[in-house]
């Protein structure tokens, strides 16, 4: 009976340290400075909390240079089916309302060097997941230390949500202690209260443009390292461009094209295809051997 209660509280000792040992840090390949430590730790949706272990995601929106350096890559590789199917659809710029130059942005976006630091958008789920992989393959080539692996993908709603705004219940990644910092904190579509109007006869509220009117309606993306970053160091995580997550149709966060409702941190938009408005940013596990 003694040796079973001293096995128990091995057993239980020991998964204390396994748990604890979860949620510390590891050394990572310098190479990987821009990816975030994000602890474990609750995050709750709705009225719902859940455990979420320990995890890295990437501090910026991929960009149009990252992506295009993974394009080539395939492209050096002779691997020309994945290369069409992970390629960028430019064609997308002309769904953007208001987009004095669709046809420039078709041309420029996705490959001028004006536009690098910018996030990649009209790009596909199936393409994002071959990043993914290629990242893994091309940082544990570079790992010497062979006692982790590092696995790259996309976020499940869960770890979004927990890298964007911790346990908190913030509406927005932007906001500190319960307030907003001062100033326009993220890149989206901005409608001043000027422009609500309560209509009487169908008893809803409009939304007016008039020449008094002060908008801000945004039709192109910011760089990556925009405004302020969250408590874990990760910036743009509301606005700018909606992410995927490992849900296929499924984004998060809101755009640059979204009113300030639909960027908040559990905003959740339905997508087919490449859009404009859309791109991504990967999760890292680090896996012990």
């Amino acid at each position: 009976m003694k040796t079973k209660t001293i096995i128990i509280i091995i057993a239980f000792l020991f998964a204390i340290g396994i748990n604890a040992n979860a949620q510390k840090k590891i050394k990572i390949l310098k190479e990987l400075k821009n990816f975030a430590f994000i602890p474990a730790g609750k995050v709750r949706v709705d009225t719902m909390k859940y455990d979420v272990q320990a995890f890295y995601i990437s501090k910026f929106e991929v960009s149009n240079i990252q992506y295009r350096e993974f394009l080539d890559s395939l492209f050096k590789d002779g691997e020309l089916v994945k290369r069409r199917i992970a390629g960028v659809d430019a064609t997308g710029w002309a769904k953007v309302n208001g987009n004095k130059f669709p046809d420039a942005m078709s041309d420029y976006y996705s490959t001028h060097p004006a536009y690098n630091d910018y996030p990649v958008v009209n790009i596909s789920y199936e393409g994002v997941l071959m990043y993914c992989q290629w990242l893994t393959k091309k940082y544990n080539a570079l790992n010497k230390n062979k006692s982790i692996e590092y696995n790259f993908t996309l976020p499940t709603k869960l770890q979004w949500i927990r890298a964007a705004r911790g346990s908190s219940t913030f509406e927005y990644s932007w906001m500190k202690m319960g307030k907003n910092r001062d100033g326009i904190q993220g890149n989206f579509k901005f409608l001043n209260y000027e422009n609500i109007h309560f209509n009487q006869q169908t008893q809803k509220y409009e939304i007016i443009n008039t020449f008094i009117s002060k908008t801000r309606e945004e039709d192109l993306t910011a760089p990556v390292k925009s405004y302020w970053p969250n408590m874990f160091g990760v910036y743009n995580m509301c606005g700018n461009a909606a992410e995927m997550i490992l849900e296929k149709g499924i984004a998060i966060g809101g755009s640059y094209n979204d009113p300030g409702y639909d960027v908040r941190v559990e905003s959740i938009q339905s997508y087919q295809g490449a859009t404009p408005f859309i791109g991504f940013r990967p999760v890292m596990i680090v896996i012990k051997m």
